[in-house]
């Protein structure tokens, strides 16, 4: 039901002003009134539909205060109200700004009868006008919504939009729950709404969406036709769809990407498999040609000898021991060799995640029911989690192997004990029993299934890890097997903004700060120090930030503590930057959408790939540790080789040709090519000792227990090796040219700078 006209009387005459309120009020009219221009003035602020105004007032006059009303509520009436007739020839010759003009000496049911027609004018035409902006909001809004937005930019963008049209005060837009019985799903919500159960001035369905609603709070008294109700919900209702197949199309994208970036992790460790995998069996037949033929020469001669009868009967034992032990020789070669291909012929090097602590309880259980046939007892002391990445069936292998180990040569009634610690970023699993001690039990070789204390050896090596056996102090045998912790995931989220000019830094700035915490810069000097002591998730650069942006993003890809930062640049060169190493390169102006994408994007996938940049002390690629995490380990070797006048040798490894091998194969082929050699010096390193990646050409190999003498010949082992192995990255085989030396870090000044210069030949 619509609420009662509004009209104001300013007139002086009391007699007047009361009776023509009366009239007004008997035709179901709000009066209000004055008897100066300044107090209708102030009426005139409120809400009316006309307006009665006398022509000569004792503080003014009608022409100016018709002037100030028709300013001050533009869409009322106003009615001139005179008691001399030339009052109709000032509003005829445009004097006086009025819409009509009454009398005084005429009736007064003419009056109210006139001054209704004209309220209702005036409404019917301010209702026109407002529809007319709704309706022209509508239209701006179609302008607004991009189709190319997903959810979250697309309510960020609607929403003040929604708000923008004319007497809108609040908007919901709900989303049907996924699963029956669920809550709707809110895209957007904002302004001021209805509580739970009041009315709700348009609430209509989406058309294009189809499973949602629109809901918007208008100010009392807007009318919406129902024609623009529809086109209002129409239009959301598309934004809403495409937005929700664009981020299908999105999440489609990020999987390929995550699948693309996973599977060539896995192609590259399997290629390095079978890279061994040739190299083992190259030395098999190797074996069979050289070693195998010794003891079968001896066998053979001593059977012949026999068969022709040179040999008395005083010799049988000397033969037949002679015999014995070739063929145990023999036997014990082929189990060596039967131990090493179980493993590498089933090439299951890729790695998965999982639990150590969980891993352990599994293994319990399995073997419970062997131990409880015995009489014995296994006991699992490990809690909280212990993340892993591992070729886990054959940790769980090993385990299993271990464990039975353990129950075989354990008396009954005996307690075998499972302990789990995790310290400086290593998990280790202790298996204690009350056996006679690994020492004295016969050597693991085994047939079938089973897998020998090498083989098993070997497995743990092969996940970065190491297994040893001792017996214990007492009575017992003891078997530790140590793992490396799986690398955290990012949880940085800070994008830093290099760019000098003030409008594409406000814009980029006010771009990403919807969504992320910004840090804008206008110069890159001190940048790269900066983000060492506080590395952000992500950069974006403006490359007219300086005339050195291309050498600035080859320094950042180049230092190993910086290299995981995703980097997306604006510029006009694309693909030179691309090939500086720059995740992704948009061209300006500046596309806000496309923006955000590449930076969404950079973040869930280093998230997918688990690394975490910059002070982690974990090289993003490779797994190592970092030249900071290395000096940091080393520090307390260092005192106590300094304090002694001992040596601390140092490997360093430098790969000569790797931005040649970027150019030539691509930076997948690279980054291949680090994986593998990472692989390689994991398998060199024992206890105590450490592989580490110092920058992104260097590696390093801490051996706190070696000579100088000893470091050396394993540094120029290890460059003839990795010369003469031409690895098959992908597709194609890599030459791989390194430079290795061996250095005293005691007398170096400790830092990764200090590494990084000693192999590069700058003064340590």
């Amino acid at each position: 039901m619509a609420s009662p006209a509004t009209a104001i009387i300013v007139d002086d005459d009391p007699f007047f002003v009361t009776v023509a309120a009366d009239c007004l009020r008997s035709r179901g009219m709000t009066v209000l009134t004055a008897t100066t221009g300044q107090d209708g003035r102030e009426l005139a602020r409120r809400p009316i539909d006309v307006a009665l105004v006398d022509m000569f007032l004792p503080d003014d006059d009608g022409a100016s205060l018709c002037r100030d009303i028709r300013a001050l509520a533009p869409e009322a009436a106003i009615v001139l109200v005179t008691a001399r007739p030339e009052g109709l020839s000032l509003v005829e010759r445009g004097q006086v700004l009025a819409d009509d003009v009454f009398i005084k000496s005429n009736d007064l049911a003419e009056l109210a009868w006139r001054v209704a027609a004209r309220a209702d004018a005036a409404r019917a035409l301010s209702e026109s006008r407002r529809r007319e902006h709704f309706l022209r909001g509508v239209v701006r809004l179609a302008d607004v919504v991009s189709p190319h937005n997903d959810l979250p930019t697309l309510a960020a963008t609607l929403a003040p939009a929604l708000l923008t049209l004319p007497g809108v005060e609040g908007a919901r837009v709900e989303l049907a729950a996924d699963a029956p019985g669920d809550p709707p799903i809110t895209v957007l919500e904002a302004g001021q709404l209805p509580m739970s159960g009041e009315p709700i001035a348009i609430d209509v369905p989406l058309r294009a969406a189809a499973t949602g609603r629109l809901q918007l709070a208008l100010r009392r008294g807007l009318v919406v036709d129902s024609e623009v109700r529809e086109t209002l919900a129409a239009l959301v209702g598309a934004a809403v769809s495409s937005a929700r197949q664009f981020q299908a199309l999105k999440d489609r994208q990020l999987r390929l990407e995550r699948g693309y970036v996973g599977r060539h992790r896995k192609l590259s460790r399997v290629s390095a498999r079978l890279e061994r995998l040739s190299e083992a069996r190259d030395s098999f037949l190797a074996l069979l040609s050289h070693d195998l033929r010794s003891p079968l020469a001896v066998i053979l001669g001593q059977a012949q000898l026999l068969e022709e009868g040179l040999i008395g009967p005083g010799q049988y034992g000397k033969v037949a021991a002679t015999i014995r032990r070739q063929g145990e020789r023999m036997v014990q070669m082929v189990e060596d060799l039967l131990d090493r291909y179980r493993r590498d012929d089933a090439i299951r090097a890729v790695a998965d995640s999982g639990d150590a602590v969980r891993l352990a309880h599994d293994m319990a259980d399995h073997m419970r029911p062997l131990a409880t046939g015995r009489r014995q007892q296994i006991d699992v002391m490990a809690t909280g989690e212990a993340p892993i990445e591992a070729d886990i069936a054959a940790i769980r292998e090993v385990l299993a192997n271990l464990l039975e180990n353990s129950l075989r040569h354990s008396p009954e009634g005996a307690t075998v004990r499972v302990e789990l610690s995790v310290a400086e970023g290593r998990v280790h699993l202790a298996i204690k029993d009350e056996g006679p001690g690994f020492s004295s039990r016969a050597a693991e070789g085994g047939s079938g299934a089973k897998i020998g204390l090498r083989a098993a050896a070997r497995i743990v090596a092969d996940a970065g890890g190491s297994l040893r056996t001792a017996a214990i102090p007492g009575g017992g045998g003891l078997a530790v097997i140590s793992l490396p912790l799986a690398v955290p995931r990012v949880a940085a989220t800070c994008v830093e903004i290099y760019a000098a000019d003030p409008g594409v830094r406000d814009t980029v700035s006010g771009i990403l700060s919807r969504h992320w915490e910004v840090g804008s810069f206008e110069v890159l000097s001190g940048a790269l120090d900066r983000m060492r002591r506080n590395p952000p998730a992500v950069v974006v650069l403006d490359d007219g930030v300086s005339s050195e942006s291309v050498a600035w993003v080859r320094q950042l890809k180049a230092d190993a503590d910086l290299a995981s930062i995703p980097l997306v640049v604006l510029t006009d060169d694309v693909h030179e930057m691309h090939d500086a190493g720059a995740l992704a390169a948009l061209r300006r102006p500046v596309d806000g959408s496309s923006l955000v994408g590449h930076v969404r994007r950079a973040l869930r996938l280093l998230g997918d790939l688990s690394v975490q940049p910059g002070g982690s002390g974990t090289d993003m690629l490779t797994g190592l540790p970092n030249g900071r995490a290395l000096t940091v380990r080393l520090d307390e070797s260092l005192s106590r080789a300094r304090a002694h006048g001992w040596p601390l040798p140092v490997v360093l490894l430098r790969v000569d040709d790797l931005r040649e091998v970027n150019r030539q194969h691509g930076w997948l082929v690279g980054d291949q090519l680090l994986l593998w050699l990472a692989d390689r010096l994991r398998e060199r390193v024992g206890d105590g000792e450490l592989a580490a990646r110092v920058d992104a050409e260097t590696f390093a190999l801490a051996l706190p227990r070696r000579g100088l003498d000893e470091a050396q010949a394993l540094a120029t082992e290890l460059r003839e090796a990795i010369t003469r192995a031409r690895p098959r990255l992908g597709v194609a085989r890599v030459d791989v040219r390194v430079s290795a030396q061996a250095l005293d870090l005691a007398t170096l000044a400790l830092g990764d700078q200090s590494l990084v210069g000693a192999v590069r030949g700058g003064e340590a």
